[in-house]
């Protein structure tokens, strides 16, 4: 298991959702 790797794809799916959310 990967921390960084994992963490890259998950940081990515909050910002977009966040984005929606906001919008």
């Amino acid at each position: 298991m990967n921390g960084p790797q994992v963490m890259k794809p998950a940081a990515l799916v909050l910002l977009v959702a966040l984005l929606c959310a906001e919008t």
